[in-house]
């Protein structure tokens, strides 16, 4: 049982794979093509500052999201809070401080999303408009918290907030296309 080498086309002759691994291809073709394959960064590998900035100022909200959720069940149970309040401070001081990073970020995406037309720029203006507004009511919900114990109403509130802040995400079907 014999069967073909698999080929294909480079220039005007067929070349098989077994020739590229002998050597028979151009080596500067070969080596053009691994540079540009290696060098050429994906979108996989994009990373910046307003990336580690957007997720960090997730991971807070996800982190005050707990935190929230267990000030709730304490409370139930007659348990002081403070130290889970000391820590919501905590992270809220954080958000603060990521928010003008967040702001600047904002500003620059509007410069680009001008370029690309009215509707692109309506939209990225009323998303970040929105959820800027959202997180100083949030931070300032936090900073006018008591001591020692939450209303539940005002836990209500912070729950609320960080719901439209970082809501939870739905697990993609295994599967689906």
């Amino acid at each position: 049982m014999t069967t073909e080498p698999r080929t294909m086309m480079i220039g005007p002759e067929r070349m098989t794979i077994y020739a590229i691994y002998c050597g028979k291809l151009p080596r500067h073709l070969f080596l053009l093509t691994l540079l540009l394959a290696l060098l050429l960064p994906g979108p996989a590998s994009a990373t910046g500052p307003d990336l580690e900035v957007e997720r960090r100022i997730q991971h807070d909200l996800s982190l005050s999201k707990v935190l929230v959720r267990q000030i709730s069940i304490l409370q139930g149970n007659h348990t002081p809070v403070a130290p889970q309040l000391a820590r919501l401070r905590e992270l809220a001081g954080k958000l603060r401080e990521s928010r003008q990073q967040l702001s600047e970020i904002f500003s620059a995406r509007t410069r680009v999303a001008e370029r690309l037309g009215p509707t692109a720029l309506a939209r990225h203006l009323a998303t970040a408009d929105d959820f800027l507004a959202r997180l100083a009511e949030y931070l300032n919900l936090v900073e006018a918290l008591p001591e020692a114990e939450i209303t539940p109403l005002r836990l209500e509130e912070l729950q609320i907030l960080l719901e439209a802040l970082a809501p939870e995400r739905d697990r993609p079907l295994l599967g689906a296309l």
